[in-house]
């Protein structure tokens, strides 16, 4: 039985490991075609070219690990099945359930692997990519973070600050919107401005106006202004806080984004599908292998040849992918829980590979 394990091992992982770096490879020219034009008006170096595709490459790693499951399955499988080794198998005694069992296992470690990978090594990656992008390839100064451009921030008392440019040296904001929301979360007050300076601790609004919105009514009382001084909670230190990309979070990092976004009365619903879709989405690794088996045991499929075997995986893979914005859509607009939003597109496939499978057994 070890012998015939290892066997099946090596038929299925080298058309995995086949897949997997073909993809990779696709995804390194799509994403280095993509950012060209950016490559070339900053004359970045091969290395540093070479570098940010690198670090990219994790995320993307992730994200076709189930197509690569899909390939390395009916590949081997199928092939064993055209050449009736299955029967063969059957035929001395050992059951689908036992033969299979070591690519299952092997499949298994290979989801918790993925899980540990986008966990740990993708949302540093992500960061170190945006870095070598921003500082190495772009050239801006990583010691000036003092000047920002075009950033929203979460203030205090359900305040949201959208800004154009901030001198964090100078105390100088251009170009500022504060929303204000009451407790239902429904805007209260807007504060418009071109211009903002803050001195001796105070900030003064230049050019401005203020939007009053009446309690239950679409209309609102506005206020034009020259100079005025509003008393914020907000300092200059605040606004230098530069907030993590979601992208570039860990899980327990995300997960306290989300409390304190809740915490200020601020939905959070897209930023918890997507921790649930951290979890969710390795698992499809193990969902491909028991949607593959029923197709790649089937002798008639064997026949096909890996052309069919390679379609099939393109198309349930895009169809898994389709299905699972389709619900990420839902859950965002709250037609979904936020569980079921994440999860549902694994709980179809996974139904239909174990049914199919299981009245393939039967007859």
């Amino acid at each position: 039985m070890k012998i015939i394990s290892r066997y099946l091992l090596k038929n299925f992982f080298s058309p995995f490991i086949v897949a997997l770096s073909i993809f990779s490879l696709l995804f390194i020219l799509e994403r280095f075609f993509e950012k060209l034009e950016m490559f070339l008006i900053y004359h970045a170096t091969f290395s540093h070219v070479l570098e940010y595709l690198l670090f990219c490459l994790p995320y993307w790693i992730v994200q076709i690990s189930p197509l690569a499951i899909l390939v390395g399955l009916l590949f081997s499988l199928s092939k064993l099945s055209s050449n009736n080794e299955i029967i063969a198998l059957k035929s001395s005694g050992i059951s689908s359930y036992l033969f299979l069992f070591p690519i299952f296992i092997a499949v298994l470690f290979f989801t918790i692997f993925v899980f540990f990978v986008n966990e740990n090594f993708v949302p540093r990656a992500n960061a170190h990519a945006y870095y070598i992008r921003r500082f190495k390839i772009q050239k801006s100064n990583p010691e000036d973070k003092r000047i920002q451009e075009k950033f929203v921030y979460i203030g205090k008392g359900k305040k949201f600050f959208t800004i154009d440019f901030f001198d964090g040296k100078t105390g100088v904001i251009r170009g500022i919107n504060i929303d204000e929301y009451d407790q239902t979360f429904n805007l209260s007050k807007q504060i418009l401005a071109k211009e903002v300076h803050y001195k001796d601790g105070q900030w003064y609004f230049y050019q401005g106006l203020i939007r009053e919105f009446l309690p239950g009514k679409e209309t609102f009382r506005e206020e034009k202004f020259k100079e005025k001084i509003f008393p914020l909670d907000e300092k200059i230190e605040d606004f230098l806080i530069t907030e993590k990309k979601v992208d570039e979070m860990n899980n327990q990092e995300l997960k306290e984004y989300i409390q304190r976004l809740k915490g200020q009365g601020i939905p959070a619903r897209k930023e918890e599908i997507n921790l649930q879709l951290r979890f969710a989405y390795p698992f499809s690794n193990l969902v491909m292998f028991f949607l593959a088996l029923p197709f790649a045991l089937s002798q008639k499929f064997g026949k096909g040849g890996r052309i069919r075997s390679f379609a099939f995986s393109l198309g349930f893979a895009f169809l898994y992918w389709g299905l699972l914005s389709l619900f990420r859509a839902l859950g965002e607009n709250n037609r979904l829980s936020v569980f079921l939003s994440a999860w549902s597109a694994n709980f179809i496939f996974l139904f239909t590979g174990l049914f199919l499978f299981w009245v393939k057994e039967r007859i």
